[in-house]
């Protein structure tokens, strides 16, 4: 599909995101293709609705139908650091984390080195450590050992 190949327009993308899972569902179909069925997480510190339509279109246009749980709005550290039984029973394959600097309640003074000084860095370490119990994790922090 032409409209998902680089570059991209996003704003036609999230304007037509309906239409166009549409499409690749049916042609999906039509072509006896079968989808591989991926559970997601998405658990964010802001509005993450528009990145599940943009995310569950490019999925679909590479052969990839997700399922997916999207955390209440800025819930994320909730989510992970307290059972939630609605998140584990949903099982997800893989967890998106959404955040921003808006979500830092913390922010290390200047001349601390990492995560392991940071005042936060402790808050860090345990968010990991719930994230990665009991599910395969990849962690994107530049502080990860």
């Amino acid at each position: 599909m032409k409209e998902l190949e680089y570059p991209f327009d996003s704003e036609y993308i999230l304007k037509k995101s309906k239409k166009i899972k549409r499409q690749l569902l049916e042609s999906g179909q039509a072509g006896q293709t079968a989808f591989l069925q991926k559970k997601i997480a998405v658990l964010g510190g802001s509005t993450t609705h528009d990145i599940i339509r943009v995310l569950e279109v490019f999925l679909l246009h590479h052969g990839i139908e997700p399922v997916f749980y999207e955390s209440e709005y800025a819930q994320y550290w909730q989510d992970v650091m307290f059972d939630n039984p609605e998140l584990t029973a949903f099982a997800p394959d893989l967890i998106y984390i959404h955040t921003s600097n808006r979500n830092i309640t913390a922010y290390p003074s200047a001349g601390y080195g990492g995560a392991n000084r940071c005042p936060a860095g402790g808050a860090v370490r345990a968010f990991q450590g719930n994230v990665g119990q009991d599910r395969r994790t990849v962690s994107l922090s530049r502080d990860s050992e």
